[in-house]
């Protein structure tokens, strides 16, 4: 019953010839008493009841501050060319260079730190 491709998946055609084997089990006439018998023991709704303390709604103001914090300090560093003796020199060169000045794939942009030649 296992496809040609050895998956282990079946037709519906397999499944019915499988299920058409299969015995129909028989059932204790008490059966349904007992099965009701147990539904009402598990549905008892649990009388301890634990209530959480509503939480106070997050202050918008308080998250936003770092975001703007962040631009603030980047706008101030762009128009002070403060950021200049942080970053290394090919950073600042490509942020300010025309599109056509940089080569498509930016290798040509990497300074050389290397400590002399090594080729």
């Amino acid at each position: 019953m296992v496809d040609q491709m050895g998956n282990g998946e079946m037709d519906d055609k397999s499944l019915d010839q499988i299920l058409g084997l299969a015995s129909k089990p028989e059932l204790s006439s008490d059966f349904e008493s007992r099965l009701m018998a147990m539904l009402p023991e598990q549905t008892k709704p649990s009388a301890q009841v634990i209530a959480f303390p509503r939480r106070k709604p997050p202050n918008v103001w308080v998250m936003a501050l770092p975001l703007a914090a962040c631009l603030v300090l980047g706008i101030w560093l762009g128009a002070t060319d403060e950021a200049t003796d942080i970053l290394p020199v090919s950073t600042t060169a490509s942020a300010m260079a025309t599109p056509d000045q940089l080569s498509p794939s930016g290798i040509d942009d990497i300074e050389n730190l290397s400590p002399g030649d090594l080729s």
